[in-house]
């Protein structure tokens, strides 16, 4: 809420700016305050924006600046300290439900996506836990600071085994190594 210490001689207007409007932005843009409203504060909404980057909490300031014919108010500037908090973690995000596949040519399908932007390239290794009865079509994945939020959609075989051994369990284990510290080895 924003408001004027005295009674201006006539309108001030006061612009808002968002110092970074990667972190914050602020809105509305401008208010204006005269000599009968001065002391009724005005509201101001500062929003973080989700930009989806690991990057800690970010300290960042909304500018205020004043202009009126009023000598006082005029050019008169101030400032809002701002911190965004960061609520973004490195993750692999997998979305599959459990299969009961046929051996017999049998498959059924994951898709896989990160949870953040990286700043290098992620590869992901697909490995079975049993390759004697599941195997990824693909073993390895990769994604860049361009499509992690692309979902990639990965096979997953049944091996027949010729071997009369009953219903079996398998799952596939997903490895990263990527140079951003964020990602290498989830």
């Amino acid at each position: 809420s924003v408001t004027l210490k005295s009674i201006p001689t006539g309108n001030v207007e006061v612009a808002l700016a968002s110092k970074d409007t990667t972190e914050v932005k602020v809105s509305p843009a401008k208010l204006t305050f005269t000599p009968s409203n001065w002391n009724v504060g005005q509201t101001i909404t500062m929003t973080g924006v989700d930009d989806h980057v690991i990057d800690g909490n970010v300290e960042s300031v909304v500018a205020l600046t004043a202009s009126s014919s009023d000598a006082h108010y005029d050019k008169l500037a101030s400032e809002i300290k701002v911190t965004t908090v960061d609520d973004d973690a490195a993750s692999i995000v997998v979305k599959s439900e459990s299969a009961t596949i046929s051996e017999k040519g049998g498959s059924t399908t994951m898709s896989v996506s990160l949870a953040a932007q990286p700043e290098s390239d992620v590869t992901i290794t697909l490995k079975s836990s049993d390759a004697s009865e599941l195997v990824p079509a693909v073993s390895t994945i990769t994604f860049t600071s361009s499509n992690w939020n692309l979902a990639q959609t990965v096979i997953l075989d049944a091996v027949d085994d010729s071997l009369a051994d009953g219903t079996q369990t398998a799952y596939v284990t997903l490895t990263s190594s990527s140079a951003d510290g964020n990602f290498n080895g989830l």
